[in-house]
């Protein structure tokens, strides 16, 4: 628990792997202990899921008996996706895309989800609702995140995953399948490594991200045609102007 350098040095010399997942934020429900933490981990099963489950608790009762609010969401769907993947005598990866596709068609929420299963060693299967959720292509190897950015050193190829898709990777090979079970195609893009750095290097991305504020908000701007929108605020041709925002969003709002 705690900061990102403590698990470096659990990690240090004990990488042995070349397919590994991983996941820094805590989940939206449950407590901050280590049951909690990401990757969980069940028998032949690790996952690490960024988004929300919105009805775990339905699920996990329907599917196991059993819920309860101090553990996560993402805790629970993986025990749901740990019984169904257990009626199984032979877990080949064909076996778990039906039973992976199964269970989102009764989750509700938002997930970008990546997860081992011990039977199919050097394949990382995944999952992508709401939240985002990218493959990158470097020199024998693939890579998923959440974050452009993040695969810019390794990878000259990505794509950005639709909604409801679904499938695995390997270090050279891919299958991406839709809501429907059929097998997508795949569109590689050309990675522009300039376009997704940082314009401003500071001491942390969020330093970067104030930094590019004032660039972000000119770049907003040359998208409209301001002077229409200028001559209809002055024009006073509405009744209300709702500007909406959370957190950070919600303060800029105000000012």
């Amino acid at each position: 628990l705690g900061e990102v350098s403590n698990l470096r040095k659990i990690c240090e010399n004990s990488l042995e792997s070349h397919t590994i997942i991983g996941h820094t934020r805590w989940a939206t429900h449950g407590q901050v202990n280590l049951e909690n933490t990401q990757p969980i981990i069940l028998p032949q099963i690790a996952l690490v899921h960024n988004g929300i489950f919105e009805n775990y608790s339905n699920l996990s009762n329907q599917m196991l008996g059993e819920s309860n609010s101090e553990s996560s969401d993402t805790f629970w769907w993986t025990k749901c996706l740990y019984k169904a993947l257990s009626t199984k005598l032979i877990v080949s990866a064909d076996d778990v895309l039906k039973v992976l596709s199964d269970l989102l068609k009764k989750t509700q929420g938002a997930w970008a989800l990546c997860f081992l299963i011990e039977s199919c060693p050097n394949k990382i299967f995944f999952a992508k609702n709401g939240s985002p959720l990218l493959i990158g292509r470097g020199e024998n190897e693939m890579w998923l995140s959440s974050d452009e950015y993040a695969l810019s050193k390794e990878c000259n190829q990505i794509i950005n995953l639709e909604n409801d898709q679904f499938g695995w990777v390997s270090c050279k090979f891919l299958r991406v399948y839709d809501k429907f079970d059929k097998e997508s195609d795949i569109f590689w893009k050309t990675f522009d490594k300039k376009q997704s750095a940082p314009r401003h290097v500071g001491e942390c991305m969020m330093a970067c991200e104030i930094e590019e504020g004032l660039d972000c908000a000119i770049a907003t701007l040359d998208n409209f045609e301001f002077n229409k929108v200028a001559q209809f605020l002055e024009s006073g041709a509405y009744k209300k102007i709702f500007i909406t925002g959370c957190g950070t969003a919600f303060n800029a709002g105000r000012v």
